[in-house]
């Protein structure tokens, strides 16, 4: 199942949707990553203050990937669209 995150909200319901469906609380999946409960709900809270090493970390031992995908400029990538708009 794809989820696309543009914005950290989609990221927050991803990240605790991942960790419920393999059946683990914060406390649980802490202790597989060495940090303690509360950083895990920081994280699952406001993902901008997780590093990308961390949230990688996080996302594998989940059972995901983390993919960047990108458009070429000639496909209507949003900095051509920004250019376009200011023009």
């Amino acid at each position: 199942m794809k989820h696309p995150i543009i914005n950290p909200v989609p990221l927050q319901k991803t990240l605790r949707y991942l960790r419920r469906r393999r059946g683990l609380t914060q406390a649980q999946l802490g202790y597989y990553l060495h940090v303690d409960r509360r950083r895990i709900s920081q994280i699952e809270c406001a993902p901008g203050v997780v590093s990308v090493n961390q949230l990688a970390a996080l996302v594998t031992l989940l059972g995901g990937q983390l993919l960047i995908q990108y458009e070429s400029a000639n496909d209507g990538s949003a900095i051509e669209r920004s250019r376009r708009a200011k023009r």
